[in-house]
C-alpha cells in the first residue's frame, strides 16, 4: 500500500463517524431532522389518543410553520383544561395567528388559564381590562388580576400595580404601596420600576419611604412563600 493510499484510508476512518451523524445512508436526510420527524410521529400518536399534554406539545411542534395546525391541537388540549394550551390559544386569538383575531375569544381563553394560576395570563387579563380590549374598561378588575400575577413574582404586573396605586386607578392613591410594588419590579430586573420608584421617592417624606421599604420586604416574603407552596 502506498503512503498516499494509506493516508487517504486513515482520513476516511477518522471522518466516518462525522459523515454518519449528518447523513442517513437510507434516505440522505440529516439525522436531526429525521429525529424530529420521529418525535413528532410519537407525540402525534399520543395526541390522537386524547393525551392533553401531547396535544399541547404537538401544537408547539407546528410553530411557526403552521399556526392553523398548532391551534387545532391547542384547542383540543385547552378543552381538556390544559393551562398552557389555554394561554397559547388565547395568544393565538390575541394576535391573529392561525385564526382570525378575536379579542373576546382571547379574553375567554386567557381567563381560563388565569383561573388556573397562569401568571402571564393573569397579567394579560389585567391589561385587557385596563385598556378595554375585548371587554369594557374596568380598572378595579385590572387591579385584581395584576395583583394575582404580582403575587407570583411577575415583574410587569408588579410595575403596573405600582403605577395604579401611584395614579389612583381602580384604587385610592397610595404612594407607599406604589413605592413597594415598584421596588419589587426593580428587584425582579425591571429598569422602569427602578426609575419610577426614584421619581416617586422625590415626592415622599422620609417616613413614607421607610414604611414603603418595610412593606416591600413583607410583600417579597409573601411572594417567596407563595412560590414554595406552588412547588
Amino acid at each position: 500500500m502506498t503512503l498516499l493510499r494509506f493516508c487517504f484510508l486513515l482520513l476516511f476512518i477518522v471522518l466516518l463517524p462525522v459523515i454518519g451523524y449528518y447523513y442517513s445512508t437510507s434516505d440522505q436526510l440529516p439525522l436531526p431532522v429525521r429525529d424530529l420527524e420521529r418525535d413528532r410521529d410519537a407525540v402525534a400518536e399520543k395526541a390522537e389518543g386524547g393525551d392533553a399534554k401531547a396535544q399541547f406539545d404537538l401544537g408547539k411542534m407546528y410553530v411557526p410553520e403552521d399556526y392553523k395546525e398548532a391551534v387545532k391541537w391547542w384547542r383540543k388540549a385547552a378543552d381538556q383544561g390544559h393551562e398552557l394550551a389555554q394561554f397559547d390559544l388565547g395568544n393565538a386569538y390575541d394576535n391573529g395567528r392561525g385564526v382570525l383575531k378575536d379579542d373576546k375569544e382571547a379574553l375567554k381563553w386567557y381567563r381560563k388559564a388565569a383561573d388556573q394560576g397562569h401568571a402571564h395570563a393573569q397579567f394579560t387579563l389585567g391589561l385587557m381590562y385596563a385598556n378595554g380590549t375585548g371587554v369594557l374598561k374596568d380598572p378595579k378588575e385590572a387591579l385584581k388580576w395584576y395583583r394575582k400575577a404580582a403575587d407570583q413574582g411577575h415583574a410587569n404586573a408588579q410595575f403596573n400595580l405600582g403605577w395604579m396605586y401611584e395614579n389612583g386607578q381602580g384604587v385610592l392613591k397610595d404612594p407607599v404601596t406604589a413605592y413597594a410594588w415598584y421596588s419589587l419590579s426593580a428587584f425582579n430586573g425591571q429598569e422602569e420600576g427602578k426609575e419610577a420608584r426614584g421619581k416617586l421617592a422625590e415626592k415622599m417624606t422620609p417616613e413614607q419611604i421607610v414604611e414603603a421599604q418595610e412593606l416591600s420586604k413583607e410583600l417579597l416574603k409573601q411572594i417567596e412563600e407563595n412560590k414554595k407552596k406552588a412547588k
